[in-house]
């Protein structure tokens, strides 16, 4: 599992306390720049993965790296380089059109300064985005 590498997950699993597997044993592999949705059906640990891939649930074994910085060891290095809306996260109902123009503007520059950071890039353009 390398750095050029946009998600990649081996044999990952978790378990609630007391309770049954959430997550047993998932492979998963994303290409910087894929887009990737979960279409499992209710309770077969979607929410669980995206929580352990971002970093706010430990897994229990199994190893993953997203941007090449692996989730238990380098947290704080994951989680410069993701953006994540979870749940909840939607579109903010009191929001104006213009208000909502200057909220993407933002992220917007904020997602291009990560990928600076931490990749993707083409092989002749530093800080490219591919």
């Amino acid at each position: 599992m390398g750095r050029e590498r946009g998600i990649e997950v081996e044999n990952l699993v978790t378990e609630f306390r007391r309770g049954p597997w959430a997550v047993d044993g998932i492979d998963l592999h994303v290409e910087p720049g894929e887009v990737y949705g979960f279409l499992w059906p209710n309770g077969a640990g979607k929410s669980t993965t995206v929580l352990m891939l971002t970093t706010l649930l430990p897994p229990k074994s199994g190893t993953a790296t997203v941007a090449g910085y692996d989730i238990v060891r380098e947290g704080p290095q994951v989680r410069a380089c993701i953006g994540a809306a979870l749940q909840e996260a939607a579109l903010d109902p009191f929001l104006t059109g213009r208000g909502y123009s200057a909220s993407t503007s933002r992220r917007r520059a904020s997602i291009h300064r990560a990928a600076a950071r931490c990749g993707p890039r083409s092989a002749g353009s530093p800080g490219k985005m591919v």
